[in-house]
């Protein structure tokens, strides 16, 4: 049996994506904004402060602790999240139809690409206006440095442009997807499942939060609104989709 392709939405679905389009944009500008005021700047100063100095203080001395989060931030370790997420994409029925799956894997490369073009437009803005600025264990003390504790791992605990945490934008894209997809149980764990590969970042001091919380999601939120929401990158994956479906070479468990 092959996957039905729908090219058409109906006028609910259309309403739908207006409003999750309109919901997207507004909440990674009113994030960007909050955190460009001054007046709430003050706050988000406040708050990273405070989580860096409450994650990064537990991994104060050589522990069991300290090591499993040093081996978390080596650099190889940001293509484990794709090894517990991809089942999510895969395993038929348990979030995505079976049928659906190569609809929505192409759906979701389309996502990732747009991305790609939000990453780079935004690297451009944060460095001409200067908005980058050095990660909280290279500005705070006391800072513990796990590269310093553990100087034989390649692990990244510090940069000198640290905002935005374009990682957890691309974490941010794949569980919102999948929730969108659908919202049960394997969906909300994939979420947790995304959230825990955000921790490594914050604790080793690589990242404030705000370039989680305010760039990852501005990158996340703009890239759903124009690759999920946005008509032109659905239906390219959709004519996409079902060319490999129909190709004589593309083996049944893909159908």
């Amino acid at each position: 049996m092959t996957a039905t392709i729908i090219l058409t939405t109906t006028p609910d679905q259309h309403t739908a994506y207006i409003r999750g389009f309109s919901v997207s944009m507004a909440l990674g500008c009113l994030l960007l904004g909050s955190w460009l005021c001054p007046i709430t700047r003050v706050w988000w100063d406040t708050v990273d402060q405070a989580v860096f100095f409450a994650l990064n203080g537990s991994v104060a001395a050589p522990s069991a602790w300290s090591q499993l989060w040093a081996l978390m931030n080596v650099r190889i370790m940001d293509l484990v999240p794709l090894l517990f997420l991809l089942p999510f994409m895969l395993i038929p029925d348990l979030i995505i139809n079976r049928h659906q799956r190569m609809q929505a894997g192409m759906q979701l490369l389309m996502i990732l690409i747009v991305m790609l073009v939000v990453r780079t437009v935004l690297d451009q803005v944060t460095e001409i206006l200067a908005w980058r600025g050095k990660s909280p264990s290279l500005t705070l003390q006391p800072a513990h440095l796990l590269s310093s504790m553990y100087p034989g791992l390649p692990l990244k605990d510090s940069s000198s442009h640290s905002f935005p945490g374009d990682h957890s934008g691309v974490l941010m894209i794949v569980a919102s997807f999948l929730l969108l997809k659908s919202c049960n149980r394997w969906s909300v764990l994939a979420a947790c499942v995304s959230s825990l590969f955000i921790a490594p970042r914050l604790i080793a001091g690589a990242h404030w939060l705000s370039d989680i919380l305010v760039g990852g999601v501005f990158i996340a939120s703009v890239s759903m609104a124009f690759g999920f929401y946005m008509p032109w990158p659905r239906q390219w994956a959709d004519g996409l989709a079902k060319r490999i479906l129909q190709h004589p070479l593309t083996p049944g468990w893909m159908r």
